[in-house]
């Protein structure tokens, strides 16, 4: 049966996967990371949820970062990546 928010969850952690992978190919250098897919996926994920958040012609600057846990429910959290400075700016809608 079709259930879009559990293959959005599904594509976020195969994403989040290969990032990390990638990640450590990269040895830790998030500037190369930055043009691979799995980082510009969540880039585009991460614009779009500020972009639901904030107003209209409002610029935003953010980071992502990924974290990854031991399993489900558990608390400890270790960083993976935190990702490089970002700048989001809006068309002005009414010109």
């Amino acid at each position: 049966m079709f259930n879009p928010e559990k293959r959005l969850r599904k594509a976020l952690i195969d994403i989040t996967t290969q990032l990390a992978q990638k990640n450590e190919e990269a040895r830790g250098d998030v500037r190369r990371l930055s043009l691979s897919y799995p980082y510009l996926a969540l880039l585009l994920v991460a614009e779009q949820a500020i972009r639901e958040l904030t107003t209209i012609n409002q610029t935003s600057r953010y980071q992502f970062l990924v974290l990854v846990s031991s399993g489900r429910g558990k608390e400890e959290m270790s960083p993976v990546l935190l990702s490089l400075l970002h700048v989001l700016e809006y068309a002005d809608m009414e010109s």
